[in-house]
């Protein structure tokens, strides 16, 4: 990998040494250089253009090299990286340089080729660290546009599993909000949320969701050993296998208990209950975020992570109804009653519109959708409009 014509912004208060150093890494290196005296105008420079590399002297004038190094952004492919100058009897400058992020402090007197060398060799690095996020970005995009194949699959076997595995993504998103993680809701989790209902493919009868107190277990099991046949997908697999694992020890897997379940797992294990709950009370008439909440509350310490189901309570209790939900319930052509409003057009399967979307179901109505039913029938779960208190 060639490093040459990197654009670097180097930073030197005497004149004649900046002069020679900007002289050697354009005419050796190729390299194109701007170069300034000031920490002042290093800053103005840093804040109209991209560079590739800093170099600066520690000590510059009455400030320092490091208020710089503070303005780099080091947790990103691109950031420049950053060569720091510095007299041997500088040792706080250079352990705060270390500090800051310096990529290398090397020790005055430097000349032109030491100081080449070691920009080429961080160019080097940097450069070999921008191949591997591009390389984890395309691995990201595909593993992403395989979990859209499965999920698109899964949806057609399971009516209403990709509405639910985007559910759960908003529910645990906003959990992970309350416990200030949004950096911990991996690509991985979301991956995960989407794909936890995958195992009804090998299950032997159909589980209706909704049905029954907990929905984790047999099936999340059952998703994990599916979803690790796919070795780019095993971490996701890992977090799905322990969601039936209870906070006591008693799920699945056994014997797998509190901080030993993945913290990932533990959130998800709370939002598919949860999405289990408001479901099933949305039959009843009772979609309420904090009728559900209270369900799970109950087997706090026993299935649930206590800390996990006090951030649920404090977002039942704040929001009404929360963000993350669309108030939109999926009922079962036997589900269906009067006074229930449509929350997207009715179709059969053959692709004739019924109803449009808004439409409250009457008597009339309903007598006619079950006569249509039976010579063409309903494109099932009906998406239907919650009612929050």
């Amino acid at each position: 990998m060639t490093t040459a014509g990197a654009r670097v912004l180097l930073v030197d208060g005497d004149a004649d040494r900046r002069d020679a150093r900007q002289f050697a890494l354009e005419s050796a290196q190729g390299h194109l250089v701007t170069a300034v005296a000031t920490v002042r105008e290093a800053r103005d420079r840093l804040s109209g253009g991209e560079f590739a590399a800093l170099i600066a002297e520690a000590t510059l004038g009455e400030s320092d090299a490091i208020a710089l190094l503070r303005r780099l952004p080091h947790d990103m492919a691109n950031a420049p990286v950053a060569l720091v100058l510095a007299e041997p009897n500088e040792h706080g400058l250079r352990r705060l340089a270390w500090q800051e992020g310096a990529t290398a402090v090397l020790t005055e007197p430097v000349d032109v080729s030491e100081l080449g060398a070691a920009l080429r060799s961080a160019l080097a690095v940097r450069t070999a660290r921008q191949a591997v996020v591009a390389a984890e970005q395309r691995l990201a995009s595909s593993m992403d546009h395989l979990t859209d194949v499965l999920v698109l699959v899964l949806d057609a076997a399971v009516p209403g599993s990709a509405h639910r595995g985007a559910e759960l993504v908003r529910i645990v998103s906003a959990l992970c909000d309350r416990f200030e993680m949004e950096g911990t809701f991996s690509d991985d989790m979301r991956r995960a949320a989407r794909l936890v209902e995958v195992g009804r493919f090998t299950l032997g009868e159909e589980v209706p969701v909704g049905q029954r107190q907990s929905p984790a277990g047999r099936c999340t099991m059952a998703s994990a050993r599916l979803v690790a046949q796919v070795p780019s997908l095993e971490p996701v697999a890992t977090v799905i296998e322990h969601i039936g694992a209870n906070w006591d020890g008693s799920g699945m897997p056994a014997g797998v208990q509190r901080g030993q379940i993945p913290m990932r797992s533990r959130l998800l294990r709370v939002g598919v209950d949860l999405l289990s709950a408001i479901e099933r009370n949305a039959l009843q008439g009772d979609p309420t975020l904090g009728t559900a909440a209270r369900e799970l509350q109950a087997q706090s310490g026993r299935w649930y992570d206590p800390a996990v189901i006090a951030a649920l309570t404090d977002l039942a209790a704040e929001e009404h109804p929360p963000e993350w939900h669309d108030t939109t319930a999926h009922v079962t052509y036997d589900g269906l009653r009067v006074g229930m409003r449509l929350a997207a057009d009715l179709h059969t399967v053959s692709g004739v519109k019924l109803l449009a979307e808004g439409t409250v179901l009457t008597p009339t109505t309903l007598q006619l959708l079950r006569r249509r039913h039976e010579l063409d029938p309903l494109a099932l779960p009906v998406p239907i409009q919650q009612r929050w208190s």
